[in-house]
C-alpha cells in the first residue's frame, strides 16, 4: 500500500510502502524499481528491515533518509546505492514520536 512519495533531483521517483515494509526507487522511463530498501512483507527496526515506512528524503549529495515512524521511530540513512549508513531514533512501542533537528 504506496504510503509517500518523494521526487529528486535526477527525476528518480521514490515510494514508500507501508504494507511491504519497503521503499521503492524508480528511475525515469522505468517501471521496475531500480533500488528496494527493506524486506517484503518482514516488519522489523534493523539495517535491513523497516515497519511501515512512511517519508522518503535524497539530499543534494545522494543519501537517502527514510522516516520508518508508525511502529519505530527514526529516520534511517543510505548511501545512493542502498547501502545502510546510519539511523538515530530508535523502536518504539509508544505512540511518542521524537523530535530531532537535521543539519
Amino acid at each position: 500500500m504506496p504510503h509517500g512519495v518523494f521526487v529528486d533531483h535526477h527525476d528518480n521517483v521514490f515510494v514508500t510502502d507501508v504494507a511491504l515494509h519497503q521503499v521503492l526507487k524508480f528511475e525515469v522511463n522505468k517501471t521496475e524499481p531500480s533500488l528496494i530498501l527493506g524486506t517484503k512483507f518482514e516488519p522489523g527496526n534493523d539495517s535491513s528491515h523497516f515497519c511501515k515506512p512512511t517519508s522518503v528524503v535524497v539530499t543534494a549529495e545522494d543519501f537517502i533518509f527514510v522516516g520508518d515512524g508508525y511502529c519505530n521511530s527514526r529516520v534511517v540513512k543510505f548511501s545512493k546505492r542502498g547501502i545502510f549508513v546510519g539511523e538515530f531514533g530508535k523502536e518504539s512501542k509508544k505512540k511518542k514520536v521524537p523530535t530531532a533537528t537535521l543539519r
